[in-house]
């Protein structure tokens, strides 16, 4: 059994929160206008949900839609510099693994465009440095996060299926059909949406779970083990990286959940990541929340998000509890270059299949299954290494100057050691 596994799942922006708040913005009806509802296109890299974007009505942008941030946040100052944007103050925010502070610059009334909306002025937080590098675990290019609060005032359907966010004037909106939709309360906390979940343990403990609906998390489900003692953790866990944050690499667990109810909705063995918080820091950002749902749960429903009644409809897809894949090969892979074409090891988890086999941080990827480089993406090498237990795969990378070969077989860590 590995000590450590990579799950290729990355997370960002848990939570953002400001010693002094930004003030308050108009709602977001102005990004309609007179329309009903509108349209917004979106790409799935690495479950991550991806937006076009004009900055300043000039500069095309990519941001993450993210319903777990509360602010719009541009990683990449540079930008802001070139169209000469003005900043009125520094703020604290706090990254997502919940252990540092960092501080961002407030820049008032920046005009923003999404896709066919009308562009409305917004303010954002301004990154000194892009500490996440999303690129890397993407293959795309990422400049910043869309938050919650950039929709305040609307409704908003998540269609993973035919990718597309759809908002609403609610003055319009017409509830769906409850028939095929099962409606569940949320609470929204500065502008962010929350459900009620009940989760149970392998010894048969529930309890009732605050998860953030966090569309900026590649993820299942993450459970904060420290703020509710009744369920325990279950006692095959995997010690490991959970992604990348603000501040810096996630740390904790990887383990099954036996149960996780969600309204009408069960998943049984879910795969989970554990994550203790900081109770300093809970205690300063009056944190109520016991854990997240990422896009690798929500992208199995059909979602609206109603911000005005706070509600959620949620319809399933035809085996939306079947099982989950995830990484079996102990790899960390970055893409990188001009193109973010090029992939390299970053790590290798120790009693890993594909560390057992020699292969180790640095190695350049030079050919999988011995086809090149330019039939595959990160997403598709993600997808290959997520395949069956006791799948092959065969690997030649470059070391320093030196060309390798090197195969091994897939292994899935919660595999009993008896069923090969």
């Amino acid at each position: 059994m590995m000590q450590k596994l990579i799950t290729q799942i990355i997370l960002t922006c848990l939570l953002l929160s400001t010693a002094n708040k930004i003030y308050a913005q108009q709602l977001g009806l102005d990004i309609l206008g007179d329309r009903k509802q509108m349209d917004i296109p979106f790409e799935s890299k690495q479950d991550f949900l991806i937006v076009e974007l004009k900055l300043q009505s000039f500069l095309p942008i990519r941001f993450l839609f993210d319903t777990g941030a509360e602010h719009t946040i541009l990683f990449k100052k540079e930008l802001a510099d070139i169209l000469n944007i003005k900043y009125e103050r520094s703020v604290r925010i706090i990254g997502a693994d919940l252990s540092k502070n960092l501080y961002a610059h407030v820049a008032r009334n920046v005009n923003l465009k999404v896709a066919n909306t009308l562009a409305v002025n917004r303010d954002i937080l301004v990154l000194d440095d892009d500490l996440l590098h999303l690129e890397e675990i993407t293959g795309q290019r990422i400049d910043g996060i869309l938050g919650a609060s950039f929709f305040r005032g609307l409704i908003v359907r998540i269609n993973y299926a035919k990718k597309k966010i759809t908002i609403y004037n609610p003055e319009y909106f017409k509830e769906p059909d409850t028939s095929k939709y099962s409606k569940i309360p949320i609470e929204i906390h500065n502008y962010k949406p929350y459900i009620t979940c009940n989760i149970t343990d392998d010894k048969g403990n529930q309890t009732s779970a605050k998860l953030l609906i966090d569309t900026g998390a590649a993820l299942g489900l993450l459970y904060h083990a420290n703020t509710d003692g009744t369920v325990k953790l279950p006692e095959q866990l995997i010690p490991g990286s959970l992604g990348k944050g603000l501040g810096g690499d996630l740390l904790g667990f990887m383990g099954k959940t036996k149960e996780l109810e969600m309204g009408p909705f069960k998943f049984k063995g879910l795969l989970t990541h554990y994550q203790d918080l900081n109770e300093e820091l809970v205690d300063q950002t009056f944190i109520t929340r016991n854990g997240i749902l990422g896009n690798i749960l929500l992208s199995r429903f059909d979602i609206y998000i109603d911000y005005i009644q706070q509600n959620v409809y949620l319809r399933a897809k035809k085996n939306y509890n079947t099982n989950f894949s995830y990484d079996k090969s102990g790899l960390i892979l970055y893409a990188v270059g001009n193109n973010l074409n090029q992939y390299f090891i970053k790590d290798v988890l120790s009693d890993s299949p594909a560390y057992e086999a020699g292969l180790r941080s640095g190695d350049y990827i030079q050919s999988i299954s011995w086809l090149p480089l330019r039939f595959y993406s990160l997403s598709s090498i993600t997808k290959k290494l997520s395949g069956k237990h006791g799948k092959k795969i065969k690997l030649k990378v470059k070391r320093g100057e030196e060309e390798m070969k090197f195969s091994f077989k897939l292994r899935d860590p919660f595999r009993p050691a008896d069923i090969k």
